[in-house]
């Protein structure tokens, strides 16, 4: 179904239903808009340009794998739990405007190429009077996120169709060009300690991760890469 959710559709999910999930698929194709190539001089940082607000007028679904998990920050329709395939959930990412700063960055999620892997997550259908408003203050929050994808999100592992298509992502590249931010794999003890050490506007770097865990316990998915780090967090702190 495009745009939707599958009719007469009931999901059920047991405890460690998405660990060690290895799909057989082609992968599916991403749309990637590049924010970059959209700023203007007439606009403050991180808002939408028109030509940005027109692009994504189209879009009526949010995938969140971080913190839209457990904080959308908004009102929405519909909330579906569910995945997308392909990539995997990495902290990669170097926050400098939320959970760390410019001189210490903390480390936020961001999606790594993985033909093997999926990626849980929450979807969420946004409400048509207030989509642009929406937008545009995810536009401010999202802002270190350099790319946008549209992927089809499932919510049934056995299921050949998505339940929704075109779910608009929210993506931080490895491009340092425009993604000054990223910081790449670094071995986990030392993610580890730069979580917690580092604090920023929006708390200590360690909360986002712990959050973020206990976010996805709560449906029933152990991401293993969130565990180990995690647990290295509490072992070193």
């Amino acid at each position: 179904m495009v745009g939707g959710r599958i009719p007469n559709w009931k999901w059920k999910m047991k405890m460690g239903l998405c660990q060690n999930i290895r799909p057989s698929c082609k992968p599916a194709k991403a749309k990637a808009l590049r924010l970059a190539e959209w700023q203007t001089d007439t606009l403050s940082p991180g808002l939408p340009s028109p030509f940005r607000l027109e692009t994504m007028a189209t879009a009526t679904w949010i995938f969140g794998y971080g913190s839209l998990i457990w904080r959308p920050g908004f009102a929405y329709e519909e909330k579906l739990v569910g995945f997308i395939k392909h990539y995997r959930r990495v902290f990669y990412q170097g926050s400098t405007d939320h959970r760390g700063t410019p001189f210490f960055p903390g480390r936020t999620v961001t999606l790594n190429s993985s033909p093997d892997d999926l990626c849980w997550g929450v979807a969420y259908k946004l409400k048509e009077d207030d989509k642009q408003t929406v937008l545009q203050d995810l536009e401010f929050r999202e802002k270190q996120y350099d790319m946008k994808l549209y992927l089809d999100f499932y919510t049934d592992l056995s299921a050949s169709t998505p339940a929704v298509t075109d779910v608009m992502v929210y993506y931080a590249s490895p491009n340092k060009e425009l993604n000054p931010n990223y910081l790449g794999p670094a071995p986990l003890e030392d993610i580890a300690r730069q979580i917690i050490q580092a604090e920023g506007p929006s708390g200590p770097n360690r909360d986002y991760l712990f959050l973020l865990e206990e976010a996805l316990l709560k449906f029933g998915c152990e991401d293993p890469h969130v565990r180990d780090l995690a647990n290295a967090v509490r072992r070193l702190r």
